[in-house]
């Protein structure tokens, strides 16, 4: 135990809070580049201190081909190759930005947001597999809603958001305009009005950490019948993923 806190004027079993950190939160004050801090905090730290040094000890090293250490070393070492990513430029992602571009069709639609979503990237909805939060003894596929860049519904209607709503379109122009995409700032609206019709059809904070509105247990039937127009067989072949998850998942 950390007593350098203390404060004694505080009787402990009037506020163990307080007389346990009392002399911190006196003292203490939170750093100007973050929003808290703390015992965890410092935890956190160190903890980024320590894997920075392992992955340091790891790229320096001449580690056997194929191993972990290779790997990590590999990596870190990609990331950090600034000249060699600018002489790359937007061709890592060429070929994701012409499929967005090119696809005329539903079906073509489908494949892609399963395409994309084998390599980890989300779409219209986000899924995970964890404990089936009823039955314990079995893990169960999660689907929830998404296909937002900004954080929740709210910010697409709500009034307060307004700037944020306007530097998110300067966002996305900037994007286009790196990506040598024409008509910058006219897509980027788009993308806006997209999300802002997405966002209509998400429920809000509220509702969305609800347990037992969150909790719908789906077969496979059900879970078309929610959607009818979506393609789910399509989607789970290129998302590489067992056709079987769709067999019983919780939509939240």
């Amino acid at each position: 135990l950390d007593l350098s806190h203390i404060d004694p004027t505080v009787r402990p079993q009037d506020d163990l809070f307080r007389f346990m950190n009392g002399k911190w939160l006196k003292e203490s004050t939170i750093p100007e580049d973050r929003a808290s801090d703390g015992a965890f905090y410092w935890l956190y730290e160190q903890a980024e201190k320590q894997v920075k040094q392992i992955i340091l000890d790891q790229a320096a090293s001449k580690a056997a081909s194929g191993s972990n250490a290779q790997k990590i070393g590999d990596l870190y070492n990609s990331f950090m190759d600034e000249a060699g990513i600018e002489k790359l430029g937007i061709s890592p992602i060429a070929k994701d930005l012409a499929s967005a571009a090119s696809f005329k069709t539903a079906d073509e639609f489908f494949q892609i947001l399963g395409e994309l979503e084998s390599r980890g990237a989300s779409g219209l909805f986000y899924s995970y597999v964890s404990t089936d939060n009823k039955d314990s003894s079995k893990n169960i596929v999660y689907l929830g809603q998404s296909g937002l860049s900004l954080p929740d519904e709210a910010y697409y209607r709500e009034e307060q958001y307004l700037e944020i709503r306007k530097a998110y379109v300067a966002h996305v122009a900037k994007m286009f305009e790196l990506a040598a995409v024409a008509n910058a700032k006219e897509l980027a609206e788009k993308v806006l009005a997209l999300e802002t019709s997405i966002a209509s059809q998400h429920w809000d904070q509220v509702k969305d950490r609800d347990a037992t509105l969150t909790y719908n247990k789906l077969t496979r039937s059900q879970v078309k019948a929610l959607m009818p127009t979506f393609d789910w067989e399509a989607y789970l072949l290129h998302g590489q993923i067992p056709s079987i998850v769709l067999d019983s998942v919780i939509v939240q």
